[in-house]
């Protein structure tokens, strides 16, 4: 991902468990002229490789699984010792602000369905960069976080890389457990403890639920952990203080957002104060009104009904960059459907 955005090329995610179909239209719709593919998966993607004209460059990746080549591609390494680094190359290419990078929907609400952001806004909206950095070195200066980060979530999943590359930006490091494309909580917790990692990324019940299992279980400490993220899914008022009562020292922080608009809000949930009621608004959100003309009072979501508001962020549902009424329509959907499980 980096690296496509070195080169000025759009990155995009794409889910793994996908089917025929849904890779089909994920990748009409991201009009894909280069995949790459893990040698695992490579059978997935063959049934569709016939009906994606505009894609020129197919890089498969040797995982150690044994799996053919798919017809027409090159294998990734051998792509990559044919390269000549004193010939051509990145070295005339400048990465501008306005460069595309594209994040797909998980499908929960239909086939999946990809949002454009620039990339200067997603490295503050998504990836947490400095707001006031304004060249390489204000970005280095401001990389001072020192996070050992783990997402638990897959980079396939738009929480997932958000996490790490907020690490990155941070001056921190990312780490990854050992994984076979599922979730393995103990090598989860194993990971933390042999890494002293100080920051975990889950997805809601769905994570929390076998983590806490698996502490209950396994010889694991934990106590490395200040910081539990979990965002892309609601964590229960429950399960949250299941996790309080076994590691008392960590502060959960729930976020609320969206692929569209970034993160909105956050609720901080200490021992100390476990019952937090609501999601504290950032400044960059607002709340108006059910015709969108009239900004109403900020409030925090315990206060907030879906009858009485939408809540938006500014820059979310721009039209720069081909905002449909349908994408706003979806996104008001998704809002007051959270605010209903929250």
């Amino acid at each position: 991902m980096i690296g496509a955005l070195k080169a000025r090329v759009a990155p995009f995610n794409i889910n793994y468990r996908y089917g025929p179909a849904e890779l089909e239209q994920l990748l009409t719709l991201a009009s894909a002229s280069a995949l790459v593919v893990q040698g695992a998966l490579a059978e997935r993607i063959r049934p569709v490789i016939d009906r994606l004209p505009r894609l020129g460059l197919l890089l498969q990746i040797d995982d150690g699984s044994g799996a053919d080549l798919l017809p027409g591609a090159l294998d990734y390494e051998d792509a990559l010792n044919r390269v000549d680094p004193t010939r051509g190359g990145l070295a005339d290419v400048t990465p501008s602000p306005d460069d595309l990078y594209l994040l797909f929907t998980g499908g929960t609400t239909g086939m999946p369905k990809g949002v454009m952001w620039r990339n200067g806004d997603a490295v503050t909206e998504c990836f947490n960069g400095s707001r006031r950095a304004n060249t390489i070195e204000d970005f280095a200066g401001a990389a001072d976080t020192g996070l050992r980060s783990l997402p638990a979530a897959p980079f396939m999943h738009g929480a997932g890389h958000w996490s790490a590359m907020r690490a990155l930006l941070g001056g921190g490091t990312v780490v990854i457990p050992e994984h076979d494309g599922r979730l393995d909580p103990h090598a989860v917790w194993s990971t933390i403890d042999r890494e002293q990692v100080n920051l975990m990324l889950i997805v809601g019940d769905a994570f929390a639920r076998p983590l806490i299992e698996a502490y209950d279980r396994g010889d694991h400490d934990g106590s490395s952990l200040n910081v539990l993220v979990t965002g892309g899914a609601a964590l229960s008022a429950g399960v949250a203080r299941q996790i309080l009562d076994r590691l008392p020292t960590v502060m959960i922080v729930d976020g609320f957002g969206s692929s569209e608009a970034g993160g909105q809000m956050t609720r901080v949930t200490t021992s100390g104060n476990p019952d937090t009621p609501g999601f504290k608004v950032n400044d960059r959100t607002f709340v108006l009104s059910e015709d969108r003309q009239r900004h109403l009072h900020r409030l925090i979501t315990s206060q907030i009904t879906p009858q009485r508001c939408v809540v938006r962020i500014r820059r979310c549902l721009q039209h720069r960059h081909g905002g449909s009424d349908q994408r706003i329509t979806t996104q008001t959907r998704f809002i007051r459907r959270a605010i209903q499980l929250n």
